[in-house]
């Protein structure tokens, strides 16, 4: 049986073929090591990954919205699917980062996605990484549960960001960048699967990704949004 069309063409389905041999996930820097983030680190983390997973389902559930009367509605396989093989790397050592600036961070990824000893199978995203560092920890402890029921309107949690380093980045070559750019954005986390898609192949590097239209330029920060 053939599929529809919008089946065929689903986001979930190239996300599979294109992206995700096994797993996907990011490398996350945790920054912060006070008393009271490490209260509130296990529960950030928790709520990071409920906004990602949510924004995939709540994805199918807007798609359906685009299928025509008469058709069936969306498979759910490649939706769980892409969420059963959702997993990050949480780098978190209190010695080596805490306080660590984005350029720090960025040359340790570098330096960690170098070294053949690693263990990458799980197929980390080796062209951007995750910040968590005080501001970030706010952010999710004050974000609002996340939900995935489809609305067009009043979604707070479509604000809820995090800080992602591009590590592609070369400041000695800023001829396709923004000279505003200083190689990070902050990322709606809702966005975050679609973000880990296209940077994987290291082609079209965040500091290009923040020329599409809905990205902005406010309060000295790139929003890739």
């Amino acid at each position: 049986m053939s599929l529809s069309w919008p089946e065929r063409s689903r986001q979930e389905r190239r996300f599979l073929r294109d992206c995700c041999p096994n797993y996907w996930g990011f490398a996350i820097y945790r920054t912060v090591y006070t008393p009271e983030s490490d209260l509130l680190w296990e529960g950030t983390i928790a709520k990071l990954d409920e906004y990602v997973i949510n924004s995939i389902w709540r994805y199918m559930g807007v798609t359906n919205l685009e299928v025509e009367e008469g058709e069936d509605q969306l498979d759910p396989t490649p939706t769980r699917e892409v969420c059963a093989r959702y997993r990050n790397l949480i780098m978190s050592d209190r010695e080596k980062y805490d306080g660590a600036s984005i350029d720090e961070v960025a040359d340790h990824f570098t330096d960690w996605a170098d070294d053949p000893n690693n263990d990458k199978s799980s197929n980390i995203n080796m062209n951007v990484c995750l910040l968590i560092d005080e501001e970030d920890l706010y952010w999710l402890r004050d974000a609002p549960p996340a939900t995935t029921e489809v609305r067009t309107t009043g979604n707070a949690d479509q604000n809820v960001c995090i800080k992602v380093i591009d590590t592609l980045f070369d400041p000695e070559d800023m001829s396709e960048c923004d000279p505003r750019y200083r190689g990070w954005a902050l990322a709606r986390l809702n966005r975050l699967w679609d973000l880990y898609s296209r940077v994987y192949s290291g082609d079209c590097p965040l500091s290009v990704q923040i020329f599409n239209a809905r990205s902005k330029f406010e309060g000295g920060v790139w929003w890739w949004i």
